[in-house]
């Protein structure tokens, strides 16, 4: 599962549920959105990600990756 987002604290329990279920969590920096969007291509194809939990200011980026 891939955290997109900015701190929160919802992140923080979204971790917890998922070493609970032995579920691997990728941090994607949110400094990444502030550079090319290809390096976050890059990491979401190195990982496989199937899950990403986003935050209004991140849902747009992916949203706009996923269609690409």
């Amino acid at each position: 599962m891939g955290i997109f987002s900015e701190n929160r604290y919802e992140w923080f329990t979204t971790q917890i549920a998922c070493c609970s279920d032995s579920i691997v969590v990728v941090p994607i920096s949110l400094q990444s959105y502030f550079q090319a969007e290809d390096f976050i291509i890059k990491v979401f194809e190195s990982t496989e990600l199937q899950t990403v939990c986003v935050s209004r200011m991140t849902l747009g980026v992916v949203l706009e990756l996923r269609s690409r």
